[in-house]
């Protein structure tokens, strides 16, 4: 039989049950809450990694830009200090070219670099004359010179003399055209195109003030920068 008593007992479990469910529920959803930011940062990360990981191994693998520079640039014709009546008529222009390599365990293969020597005069340009040197082998963190001279021709000589002597300076350029490939210890990259120039102003004296750096002309996409602003795009609205 079911007294009033067991009446009140069973009612109050029921309504404990009840408030046990209703205290259970919050708990539930805020659980739920605290794990959402770690599930976008778990997200984020796998989205990263490889991103940091495509960096780390482009820093390692790409080498950075030699250096390459214009250390002499000797024009006879042009030394009024010179007293060798072979001046007169002269023929040649000497200089000196300096190949800095400043990358770690990477080595560099040049192919024959053809180089151009041409005269400015009134906003043309004109071809003196060219000179080959023979393909080298630098290796990482190597400094090598190449001294050459160039036999010219058709340079309007009368014209850059009066130059030089109205303290003005003659305009000359010099342009280097090879190949290189890089050489990685065992590994070696493929050929690519390099090519270099600079504008070089002859004094009275038949020299050029100081040495000057061989610049590309080529228009370089900088990847490092590419991968971060791609990255950028897909993290930060996750983090939003």
């Amino acid at each position: 039989m079911v007294t009033a008593e067991t009446s009140r007992e069973i009612s109050f479990a029921n309504t404990e049950r009840e408030f046990s469910f209703a205290d259970r529920e919050p708990t539930r959803e805020f659980s739920f809450a605290n794990r959402k930011p770690k599930f976008c940062l778990f997200i984020a990360a796998i989205i990263l990694l490889p991103g940091l990981i495509f960096i780390l191994v482009w820093f390692t693998l790409h080498p950075f830009q030699p250096h390459y520079s214009l250390e002499k640039f000797y024009v006879p014709a042009l030394d009024k200090d010179s007293d060798d009546i072979r001046i007169m008529n002269p023929t040649t222009i000497s200089f000196q070219l300096r190949f800095w390599h400043g990358n770690r365990h990477k080595s560099i293969y040049y192919d024959d670099l053809n180089i151009t020597l041409s005269y400015h005069r009134n906003s043309s340009s004109l071809p003196i004359g060219n000179v080959s040197i023979p393909e080298f082998h630098q290796r990482y963190l190597q400094i090598k010179h190449r001294d050459e001279t160039v036999q010219t021709f058709g340079v309007p000589w009368e014209d850059a003399r009066m130059e030089v002597s109205n303290g003005k300076t003659a305009l000359f350029r010099v342009d280097l055209d090879t190949k290189i490939r890089y050489k990685n210890g065992l590994w070696k990259a493929g050929r690519h195109e390099l090519k270099l120039g600079t504008d070089v102003h002859v004094n009275d004296h038949g020299t050029m003030k100081n040495s000057l750096r061989l610049s590309d002309a080529t228009v370089h996409v900088n990847c490092i920068h590419l991968s971060i602003v791609a990255l950028s795009v897909f993290i930060l609205p996750m983090l939003l």
